[in-house]
Formats: structure tokens, C-alpha cells, sequence
């Protein structure tokens, strides 16, 4: 069973001002707010008892009613800070909006949002000990209490060492949580225990004697009855003791067996340190492994000390799994942007990292959206069926457009130049990609990918650049990408490598389940990894460019994601669904 423990620390409401927390029915739901303007303390009692019936298992859903929220409180001239955590499974989904919220896992803290007047999400994994602090109304006040807990307590920071920031502060809120779950009762407890009785035991010969004194000084005709009791009692104690220490002694040596054999079969946990950082599926198939053998241990023995030997090796490594998947399963997806307040209408469809910020096209094919190092955007209204950036212009935003032809667009000037109309070679043709001063692109009518040369901002004559075409089903192919060698990805999950137009050996290795659908591909010239989504599987897929694993990311946000790029330093991976940029550290 597990008790939810809350710790709040409010400020005092006003008439203009008011905090409060509160969870759902369902108890899954805990949420911390400040509003501050005119009756905010009426409004705030209302928003008590709506709040109190919400119900959500996602982050989406969530999302969409904090969005309600801001507008009701904007129509009624109140400013609402708030932070708040969901709990759905073993999955917590977390958001603020002027304030931020700490973690405190394995003796460490860390801020892991913080907001000054947006709505920043962040979805991960629960683990039982986890603690929450949620702060509404200040976000600056989660570094204050970074500082403090090197030296105090979380439960003492609020209850002490905070009264001079909330002395005169009427909308400020701090709440700590944490569920308490009851203990079992380990081995070595009960082996404490048991010494306990054994000790017990041991002082029964001094009783014993005493008893015998007494017995001496009974009457001559009970003595002889007595001191037959006495021998009886005597044999029994010795035929006890003589049996438990048999059996002890026979369970210690069991036990040591058993020790031994747990650690041939097993990895030790540095091993499997070394060996998850390294190959965590192989991690994964070590532990089911050893796993498998301990039942068949766990069968063989009938010691009692022995079996809870194996029990507790058996959901050690049970542990050690989740532990694993939990590091390897992003269902923490960090938002990277989103520009849903500023463009409800624009739904992205494609999308590439540059120099200057994230491009994107959008699914009507008739805007570009930039959003520059600081999450800020520029809008140009330009139709295109397919675009790409060129890659040897890194001072400028050039960009290769496809619509009816193909034209050349300077972000900075806004202006566009025609470098050709449309032809044979790019009339129906998919996948516009560029390399370099090169642009690419797949003709399936034609059979064949269609290389041009850009110089002084004209285009030289198309080029047919396959030259080894054998088992490319052309009208199944489901991505390109080109990082000086040109991939391939197909409906059925193939994957082609290619370089200087001939095909080269390349097959996923160390995965359980290889792909069997289609594929989206995601390539840096700069970067030694490569990134698959298996939107079929819900996991991006990371690997070295020779095809060997390095780890499968599994997330259920992966759904709707329609396009996927790396970073331009190769160390993560962005996700475009809809409106929002998710960002994944690879």
C-alpha cells in the first residue's frame, strides 16, 4: 500500500491575491497555483472545484486544458501561475507556467522545469522514491532551494528557511510530495530475528537451575517425581537445540552453495554497468538469461534460507531491468518549441536544423516557419511541395523550393530566384535533398535520383547519379537522406546504403525486432550516428553508420511524428508532431 505525503507551504491570500493546491478524486492529479488580480480569491475557490474533476492520462489532453485555463483567467483580468505533476502508471507528466519544480531522486536534486509566462511540459519515468517540489508564483525561488538543500532538508527548507522570501510575499506557493510505501521485511531482518530466539534459548539451562533449587527444597516424597520431570525436560531441551543447530548448519551450507552458483550465472553489477552503457539490448538479453537460469535454481533447491536467496537475486534483477528500460524508453519527451499561441493554423510536415534555427513547411505546402536559437519565429508565406536548405551557404538561410520547377529563396532578403522550370527529370519526383552544392532528387517514374550542380546560382543539367539499381522497388520507397552517402528507407522497413551511385553493405545489428514498415531517416555529415523512426514500433532507432546498435528509444509521443532531424551537433535528435519540436538526447 502507499500513503501520499504532502508538505505545503502558502502564502496568505489576499483579496487580490490567492494560492492553493489541490488533487483529482483519482489522487493522480496534484496541482499548486497563485492568481493575483481583481477577486482572485473568488475565482480561485471556483477553479478549486473544476480542477478537482479533471481527468487525463495524457500529455496532449493536459496541454489543451491548461490552454482554457490561461484564456478564462486572461478574460477575467487574472494572471494565473500554477505547477503541477500527473501521475499515470509509472509515467509522470509535469507543467508550469511561472514557477518551476525539483526532484529529488537517489540523495540528488535537480530542477527539471522552470517557467517565467509559458507553459512548459515535461513527460518521464515514476520511481517509488521519487520526491516533487512544485513552486507557483516565483521562478526564480527554485535556485534558492538548490542552495539550501546542500545543507538542509527539503521537509526543513520549508518549514524553516523560507520565511524571510514569503515575509511580505502574497503570491508565492511550495508544495513536496512523495507516496511512502510499506517496507517488506528483508532476510537479514529475519536472521536478526531468529538469532534473537537462539539467545532466548541459551539462558534456558540458567531457568533451569534455578528450578532445580527449588526442586531440592521440596518435600522427600516429590523429589524423586520432580527430578524425573527435571530429566525429561533436560533430553527434550538438548534433542531441540541438537536439531536447530543441525539445521542451521545445514541451511548455511546451502546457503553458500547457492551463493556460488547465483554468481557464475549472473553478471556482476559492475559488469552490468559496463556492459548497459555500452549495448543495452545486450544487457537486456544478459539479464532474461540469468533470470531464466535462477528459476530453474529456484526449482532445484529446497533450503528455505536458500530459495529467498534466489527470490531476492530473481527481483534484483528484476529492478535492474526496469532500471534499464526506464533509461532506454523516452517516454520523457522535452519540448523543444511550440508555436501553437502564435500559429494555431500551421501544422508542420517537414523539418531541417541549420545554422540560423529550425525550417519548416507545412502540411498545405503554402508557409516556411523558422524558429531561431532563442524559440523565436519568422513566418514567410510560400508555396512549395518539397524544400532543402543549401548546405554551402552557411553564413545565409538559402533554400532550394519544388513548386512547378525548382527556385532559390534568400530568407534574409526575402526574395526567390528560378533556377529552373519543370522538366522530365523533375516533374512527379519526391524527397528533395542537398548536398554540399548539390541538389538532389527522386524521380520513381524515371527510376533513377536526379543530381544537380548549383554554381554561380544557376543549375546545371540534370545527371542520372544511380548507377547500381538492382531491388529498388522505386515506388516503395519511404524516405531519403544524404550525408555524403545517399540512404534509403523503404515500406517494409529495408534500408539502403549508397555511395558514388553503387550500392553498399549495410544491416541493422543487435536489435530483437528489425523493422517492417516504413522508415523516416535522420542524417549529419557531421555526426558518426544515423536515427531511424519505426513510428509502427513507436522507437527511434539509433545506430552507427556500419549498422551496429547503439540504443532503441521507445516512446508513445513517437505516434504522431511526422518528421524527425538531428541537431547540427549530432547529439540529438528533433521530433515535429504537429505544432510541437520535441527534442531527444541520443
Amino acid at each position: 500500500m502507499q500513503e501520499l505525503i504532502l508538505l505545503p507551504l502558502l502564502a496568505k491570500s489576499q483579496a487580490h491575491y490567492f494560492v492553493g493546491f489541490l488533487n483529482n478524486r483519482q489522487r493522480n492529479l496534484i496541482m499548486l497555483f497563485a492568481l493575483q488580480g481583481p477577486d482572485a480569491h473568488f475565482f480561485g475557490k471556483d477553479l478549486q472545484t473544476k480542477i478537482s474533476n479533471w481527468q487525463f492520462n495524457s500529455a496532449e489532453k493536459i496541454h489543451v486544458a491548461l490552454l482554457d485555463l490561461n484564456k478564462d483567467c486572461r478574460l477575467n483580468k487574472l494572471q494565473l501561475n500554477f505547477a503541477l505533476s500527473l501521475r499515470v502508471n509509472k509515467k509522470i507528466i509535469l507543467a508550469c507556467q511561472g514557477g518551476s519544480i525539483l526532484l529529488k531522486r537517489n540523495q540528488q536534486i535537480k530542477e527539471l522545469l522552470k517557467s517565467q509566462s509559458e507553459i512548459n511540459m515535461l513527460v518521464g519515468q515514476y520511481f517509488d522514491d521519487d520526491q516533487f517540489l512544485l513552486i507557483a508564483g516565483n521562478h526564480q525561488l527554485g535556485q534558492v532551494v538548490l542552495e539550501k538543500s546542500r545543507s538542509h532538508t527539503l521537509e526543513l527548507i520549508l518549514e524553516q528557511k523560507l520565511n524571510d522570501y514569503l515575509k511580505n510575499d502574497f503570491s508565492t506557493a511550495l508544495l513536496l510530495w512523495h507516496y511512502q510505501t510499506k517496507e517488506k521485511v528483508a532476510l537479514t531482518t529475519k536472521l536478526i530475528k531468529f538469532k534473537k530466539y537462539l539467545r532466548k534459548i541459551k539462558k534456558i539451562p540458567k531457568k533451569i537451575k534455578e528450578l532445580f533449587k527449588k526442586i531440592r527444597n521440596l518435600r522427600q516424597e516429590q523429589r524423586k517425581y520432580y527430578q524425573k520431570l527435571f530429566l525429561y525436560l533436560i533430553a527434550s531441551i538438548l534433542l531441540i537445540a541438537t536439531g536447530v543447530s543441525i539445521w542451521h548448519y545445514k541451511e548455511q551450507k546451502n546457503l553458500e552453495r547457492v551463493n556460488n552458483e547465483i554468481d557464475t550465472l549472473t553478471l556482476s553489477n559492475e559488469e552490468l554497468t559496463t556492459l548497459s552503457s555500452r549495448q543495452p539490448v545486450l544487457a537486456r538479453e544478459k539479464i532474461e538469461e540469468s533470470q531464466e537460469n535462477l528459476k530453474q535454481l529456484l526449482t532445484e533447491n529446497n533450503s528455505l534460507l536458500a530459495k529467498k536467496r534466489i527470490e531476492e537475486k530473481i527481483n534484483e534483477l528484476e529492478s535492474q531491468a526496469e532500471k534499464l528500460a526506464s533509461e532506454n524508453n523516452l517516454d520523457q519527451l522535452l519540448i523543444y518549441s511550440n508555436w501553437y499561441d502564435n500559429y494555431p493554423n500551421f501544422l508542420g510536415k517537414k523539418m531541417i536544423d541549420s545554422p540560423q534555427g529550425i525550417l519548416l513547411a507545412n502540411k498545405q505546402g503554402n508557409q516556411l516557419l523558422l524558429i531561431n536559437k532563442n524559440n523565436d519565429f519568422e513566418l514567410w508565406e510560400v508555396n512549395s511541395t518539397d524544400f532543402s536548405i543549401d548546405a554551402s551557404n552557411t553564413e545565409k538561410l538559402k533554400i532550394f523550393v519544388k513548386n512547378q520547377g525548382i527556385k532559390y529563396l534568400d530568407w534574409q532578403e526575402k526574395n526567390s530566384l528560378e533556377l529552373k522550370t519543370e522538366g522530365d527529370s523533375d516533374r512527379d519526383t519526391q524527397f528533395l535533398e542537398s548536398y554540399q552544392n548539390y541538389l538532389y532528387l527522386l524521380n520513381p517514374e524515371k527510376r533513377n535520383i536526379y543530381r544537380y550542380t548549383l554554381t554561380d546560382k544557376k543549375l546545371s543539367e540534370a545527371i542520372g547519379w544511380l548507377i547500381d539499381k538492382q531491388e529498388i522497388n522505386f515506388n516503395k520507397i519511404s524516405d531519403m537522406s544524404i550525408d555524403g552517402d545517399l540512404w534509403l528507407s523503404f515500406k517494409d522497413g529495408k534500408i539502403m546504403k549508397f555511395s558514388r551511385g553503387y550500392r553498399e553493405d549495410f544491416a541493422l545489428t543487435g536489435l530483437e525486432q528489425l523493422p517492417n514498415d516504413s522508415l523516416l531517416i535522420a542524417s549529419q555529415v557531421n555526426s558518426e550516428k544515423i536515427v531511424f523512426l519505426d513510428k509502427a514500433n513507436n522507437r527511434l532507432i539509433v545506430s552507427t553508420k556500419e549498422g551496429q546498435l547503439i540504443s532503441e528509444i521507445k516512446s508513445n509521443e513517437l505516434a504522431g511524428v511526422s518528421d524527425i532531424a538531428l541537431s547540427s551537433d549530432g547529439q540529438s535528435c528533433f521530433a515535429l508532431s504537429g505544432s510541437v519540436i520535441y527534442q531527444i538526447q541520443i
